[in-house]
């Protein structure tokens, strides 16, 4: 048997006279009515200021506390102590949210404001409900039990579907941060996620204005169907059963994780985690681990159709990247990689290739990969010929690899910065450089892409004496100026030496760039050759440097020396002439203004 704890029964004494008789009889009667609710409905009738205070004119729902049914006295005794108080009503919030957890209420109001019944939401197997007491106890229509912690229904009560629209409410500041629309217990309609309101700038007013970003998530029984739009995030898309479909605009970093699964899919089981390692680092490079916004599409919730980013575009088919991908103008840099249900193909790239002088050469970069897609296994690279103008010599060691399949290649990759014709292309570019791989993967560990064979035209400042210097102004090349060249202009600071430049040389920070270049051509197995004064040389007899390349290095280290010099001396007499003619014009005012250039002894 359920015992139902009524303090309230007890009928107090009451003095009657003549003058109230009718007046007291009423309260007798009042009172009768109330001590036939329960103790929970009753303490929940007391506290119902605290939800007048909190949803005047307005229909809203929050978490909040509810009195249980109660069976332990000692909890009776803290709701009766704190009755008793009639604290402000956030102090009773305070303390009843000590002893009780919270719990989603719905709050209803009549016209004027004042509360017209109070239900607790219930959530159960995934649906909302309405705790409905078969018995009417006014405007408190639910009724509660406490186990372990958690509230569940009173027995008495029945579970009504919910419809209608939940609103959450920050304790704080007392804003709605969520407003979520229910049908027959499940989501159904516009729900909305509220953030904390920012400052934006309104370009029509020009003016600041205060928004307040939102979530929308649209629901049709239960699940997500309409539009998703994040006004903070610039997410915006549409769902249909519960799965992303058509044009979305996502952020970069979901979409990278989005393809991790698909790959999963497609390589685990075969191949070693490296190689599912490197296809992840691969895709890092396209899509960044950023919150910029990217366009792509879904189909069921599946990443398929085209995709577009502030600087990539492409196409995905069922997870897996497929066709080109193209990079556009990063860093002077274009790239169109073709992929093949999900693994690297083959690339060409096209861009502005820099050397120490900070000239500009056209580059093209044509890669095809291994079966896996993870490394690159041969490497072609192209230069424009016309602003160096490579040596008949040297260009002609390459010239069979300029051939109708590289061209096709190129074209085939939609690289519109070709417009050559075969002829044209073979007249204007040279290939500079083929590398072919071999890809060695060690299960768990790291792979190793090892070059296997390469041929090579390189533009390169010689660097074959002794000195280490890495084409910047260190102490061991400072020195060599000084005492191998007879550069006079230095400071000792220490035991160190440090040439004075003048202005032309002083913010040269990287001397390599000023100094004349030498072509060299190197292939697997055979020795570099070096092109100098028309003539190819042996850049090594036997182990040793050819003297003939040493002796160049120097002469052109002593011009250089030489250079700079000339550019001081005629710096200090630069200088000197404005002191004398700066010193000429002060006498010139000191006469015309009366005074005297010099005092006499006596």
């Amino acid at each position: 048997m359920r015992l139902r704890f009524q303090p309230l029964l007890m009928k107090p004494k009451i003095k009657i006279n003549k003058m109230s008789k009718v007046k007291s009889k009423n309260n007798l009667v009042m009172k009768s009515n109330e001590n036939q609710k329960p103790f929970d409905v009753v303490m929940n009738e007391h506290f119902e200021k605290c939800f007048q205070k909190g949803y005047k004119n307005e229909t809203s729902h929050s978490r909040m506390w509810f009195i249980p049914i109660v069976k332990e006295q000692s909890v009776m005794d803290d709701i009766m102590n704190i009755k008793s108080q009639n604290n402000h009503w956030t102090n009773d919030y305070d303390l009843l949210s000590e002893i009780f957890p919270k719990i989603q209420l719905e709050v209803n109001t009549d016209d004027e404001g004042n509360i017209s019944s109070i239900y607790v939401l219930y959530s159960k197997g995934g649906k909302l409900y309405r705790v409905v007491s078969q018995k009417d106890y006014g405007i408190i229509k639910s009724r509660m039990e406490l186990k372990n912690g958690k509230y569940v229904p009173y027995e008495k009560c029945d579970l009504v579907p919910f419809s209608g629209v939940v609103k959450h409410m920050d304790k704080g500041d007392r804003r709605i941060v969520s407003s979520i629309s229910y049908k027959n217990g499940v989501k159904d309609g516009e729900c909305y996620k509220y953030y904390s309101e920012k400052k934006e700038w309104n370009y029509e007013k020009n003016r600041n204005e205060y928004i307040t970003p939102y979530e929308k998530t649209t629901f049709k029984n239960g699940k997500r169907n309409g539009e998703f739009e994040n006004t903070f995030s610039g997410e915006k898309g549409n769902y249909i059963n519960n799965k992303k479909n058509g044009e979305w605009k996502v952020k970069q970093y979901s979409v990278k994780h989005e393809t991790y699964s698909p790959y999963e899919t497609k390589f685990s089981k075969k191949d070693s985690d490296v190689v599912l390692h490197i296809h992840y680092r691969n895709l890092s490079d396209i899509f960044l681990d950023t919150d910029d916004i990217i366009i792509v599409n879904y189909v069921d919730g599946v990443l398929n159709g085209k995709f577009k980013s502030e600087w990539y575009k492409g196409e995905f088919h069922m997870g897996l990247l497929n066709g080109l991908v193209s990079l556009k103008n990063y860093y002077n840099r274009n790239l169109n990689t073709l992929y093949l249900d999900g693994i690297r193909k083959s690339s060409v790239s096209f861009g502005f290739g820099r050397d120490c002088s900070s000239d500009k050469e056209d580059k093209y970069e044509i890669c095809s990969y291994n079966s896996l897609g993870t490394d690159v296994k041969e490497s072609i690279t192209l230069s424009t010929d016309g602003l160096y103008n490579i040596p008949k010599p040297i260009k002609s060691k390459t010239e069979k690899f300029l051939t109708e399949d590289l061209y096709n290649s190129i074209i085939k990759h939609q690289n519109n910065m070709l417009n050559d014709s075969l002829e044209q292309f073979r007249r204007n570019w040279v290939v500079t450089d083929i590398s072919s791989y071999e890809l060695e993967i060690i299960k768990h560990k790291k792979n190793e892409n090892k070059l296997k064979s390469s041929i090579r035209i390189k533009r390169f400042t010689p660097n074959y004496l002794e000195v280490k210097s890495d084409g910047y102004w260190n102490d061991e090349i400072q020195n060599y100026f000084i005492e191998e060249c007879g550069y006079p202009y230095y400071d000792e600071i220490g035991y160190e030496k440090k040439l004075i430049r003048s202005n032309e040389y002083r913010n040269v920070y990287y001397y390599h760039g000023l100094l004349p270049k030498l072509f060299m051509f190197s292939q697997s197995g055979e020795p570099n050759k070096v092109f100098l004064n028309g003539e190819v040389l042996d850049e090594y007899i036997g182990e040793e440097i050819n003297p003939i390349l040493i002796n160049f290095q120097k002469e052109q280290y002593q011009l250089f020396s030489d250079e700079m010099k000339s550019s001081y001396e005629k710096q200090l007499k630069k200088e000197e002439r404005k002191k004398k003619s700066e010193e000429k014009q002060k006498q010139k005012e000191r006469e015309k203004n009366g005074l005297l250039s010099s005092f006499p002894m006596d």
